[in-house]
């Protein structure tokens, strides 16, 4: 299943133009996307008035829109076929669901012990009402589609037509999927890489992205959704904490 998965998407021999949209597409991937991932970590921990949630949000999905589209170009001139018609399995979508009730319960486990400073920084990048959680549920259903079609679809061909090797492609993906996260800092871009990786071994075992759509987009509303409540039940202890 793995070999299959790891080869049937690649149907033609790359040619001289085809390598110039798909370098093109793995430098953005593995030096543009992680600059400025890093660029904004630093701009929101020194910024005196935060950028309000809503722009931020429709400029993150702004700022996805030419990754997509040449990774699209790139899919296109590599000839891949990434939505085979066979849906996962009714065993692979029951370890979805089982993973996602273990992630939610360590979610809820992660806010309770929290520390005060993590709490603030979370304020800062998580949605803190039902208003700003609209605008988390559209980032959450750009990233679980995009970014898997990007790093766990696109780029991880790519990335295998120069390893040659299923296990250094997802790692390799796992770490630019984790270094273009870093404007949450370097714990949860670790954190990141590692569910990167896990996302890459579903489509792998599935030998398609829908499985790792729904975890990632499922997951990320979970985080969006358990901000919301622990902010607000936190606000009394922390009272700079705002909900508003």
């Amino acid at each position: 299943m793995i070999h299959w998965c790891a080869t049937y998407a690649w149907t033609q021999v790359p040619t001289a133009d085809d390598d110039t949209v798909t370098a093109a597409f793995l430098l953005t991937i593995f030096v543009v996307a992680p600059i400025i991932a890093i660029r904004g970590y630093y701009r929101l921990k020194v910024a005196v008035v935060p950028t309000p949630k809503a722009k931020r949000a429709f400029g993150a999905i702004a700022a996805a829109m030419p990754l997509l589209l040449l990774a699209l170009a790139s899919a296109k001139k590599q000839g891949l076929r990434l939505w085979p018609r066979s849906l996962p399995s009714a065993g692979q979508w029951l370890v979805g669901f089982l993973f996602l009730i273990v992630m939610f319960f360590w979610l809820r486990y992660s806010w309770r012990v929290r520390p005060r400073q993590n709490i603030e920084q979370a304020r800062l990048l998580l949605p803190e009402n039902l208003d700003q959680l609209k605008y988390w549920i559209l980032v959450s259903l750009m990233a679980g589609i995009g970014e898997e079609y990007i790093y766990r679809g696109v780029a991880y061909q790519a990335v295998l037509s120069l390893t040659g090797t299923a296990y250094s492609a997802s790692l390799i993906c796992g770490v630019a999927f984790g270094a273009a996260h870093l404007y949450y800092g370097l714990r949860s871009g670790l954190c990141i890489f590692v569910f990167g990786v896990m996302l890459q071994l579903a489509v792998l075992w599935t030998g398609a992205l829908y499985l790792a759509i729904f975890v990632h987009t499922a997951y990320d509303l979970l985080v969006g959704i358990i901000a919301v409540h622990y902010i607000k039940k936190l606000a009394p202890q922390f009272p700079e904490v705002s909900t508003s």
